[in-house]
């Protein structure tokens, strides 16, 4: 609900709006925005909303800066127009292999993004918060982001604005 009030809101002031997936079902993910009240065949027609596919930037043959970098490039590429974007670049954070990828990926992005002229969301599913707050991955992520929002159960949330 939070990533697509993020993305209805940038439609509505005529922005850019991204939403990337790491899942195969692109239709799927804009039928559930097309619930939520989008106007998903419009919105593409005007060429504003862009729902797709992305791949692991691990999996880059020149390595996961290289990969990242295309990533960028892919989803951004040079427009200087206002952008929304909903994405996270590693698909799953399951194993310390993953964490440290996921841990490089935010440093780097968040490293350049005053060239950028938008907003990124990246919505990380946490179940266990407790560990996750002790840990050096949450650590990194909130030095890496200007605001981290959390949901709790029950519709309860917490939004911070970070240093």
């Amino acid at each position: 609900m939070v990533e697509y009030h993020f993305i209805q809101t940038g439609l509505q002031k005529g922005e850019y709006c991204i939403y990337t997936t790491h899942e195969d079902d692109v239709q799927l993910i804009e039928k559930k925005m097309a619930d939520f009240g989008i106007d998903i065949e419009g919105y593409k027609r005007t060429k504003k909303l862009y729902v797709c596919r992305i791949s692991d930037p691990r999996l880059d043959p020149l390595g996961l800066l290289q990969g990242i970098e295309n990533l960028r490039r892919s989803i951004i590429g040079e427009s200087k127009q206002p952008i929304r974007i909903v994405s996270r670049f590693i698909r799953n954070i399951e194993s310390e292999e993953d964490k440290l990828a996921n841990m490089f990926v935010e440093r780097t992005v968040h490293s350049s993004f005053e060239k950028y002229n938008g907003s990124f969301m990246c919505p990380y599913p946490v179940s266990n918060i407790q560990s996750a707050i002790e840990g050096a991955w949450m650590q990194n992520h909130l030095r890496n982001h200007h605001t981290a929002i959390f949901i709790f159960k029950g519709d309860k949330g917490l939004a911070i604005d970070l240093p």
